[in-house]
């Protein structure tokens, strides 16, 4: 389970710099997100709102360039050809009360160019060329429901994935610590809109892992997780 993977992975990376380390990386002083770099990579929706019709499509799409906002250090990185790899998980609330995953070719569009995988969720590749990043996807609504998904980085998958994505993370500034690439929808998510489907999927399919990146004190509904919704780019919609 990825939250088991999530934890082992703070574990490794919290032993410490070794002293090569240290002289290896300049640190940037407070940060907001514990000895972390946060790297924002921008999700931009559209058309952007809550509801939508059966037969809609929407265009899920990433283009920013090698100068990348470091939430954490709340400073601007030149990161080049970082390995990012997105996961698409799309989960429907039908009517009868069931909730299951929709994925396939047929319903999530991905050109060939991003390396697209069709499993549970649906895997591909951000591409870099001339100082930018690149990526679109598409979303055919087929069926009525509410709907969440989310939009993960493949590095928090395992020890493995993290030690590939941090192996292309080569910039000037970096710091000897550990690192979260996150995935983050553009504008209004609509989480409060699709708010018990969240406290749904949070404490039946994930485990009581989740929680808010702005609750810092983990007061609000999603409790004490270590994982963030605003981070693996949540976005909640309603096909009426």
């Amino acid at each position: 389970m990825k939250f088991l993977i999530i934890f082992t992975l703070t574990v490794f990376l919290s032993c410490g710099p070794s002293d090569e380390e240290k002289e290896k990386y300049n640190c940037h002083g407070a940060d907001k997100y514990g000895n972390s770099h946060y790297l924002k990579i921008p999700f931009v929706v559209s058309p952007h709102q809550l509801t939508y019709k059966v037969g809609d499509t929407i265009t899920l799409s990433a283009h920013f360039t090698n100068q990348i906002e470091d939430i954490s250090y709340e400073r601007i990185f030149k990161i080049d050809s970082v390995l990012l790899r997105p996961i698409i998980t799309l989960r429907i609330f039908d009517s009868n009360g069931t909730t299951y995953k929709v994925s396939g070719a047929n319903n999530i569009l991905i050109d060939s160019i991003y390396d697209p995988y069709y499993g549970n969720s649906t895997h591909s590749y951000i591409r870099y060329k001339d100082n930018g990043y690149h990526w679109t996807a598409k979303i055919v609504l087929r069926k009525l429901g509410r709907y969440v998904f989310t939009i993960e980085d493949t590095s928090i998958n395992s020890l493995e994935e993290h030690m590939l994505t941090s192996g292309s993370l080569n910039f000037d500034g970096r710091c000897a610590g550990s690192f979260l690439i996150c995935n983050m929808i553009q504008g209004d998510a609509h989480m409060k809109e699709l708010e018990p489907e969240l406290i749904y999927i949070d404490k039946k399919i994930v485990y009581d892992n989740m929680c808010s990146l702005y609750d810092r004190n983990s007061l609000g509904v999603y409790g004490t997780g270590s994982y963030n919704w605003e981070t693996g780019g949540t976005y909640g919609f309603i096909v009426e």
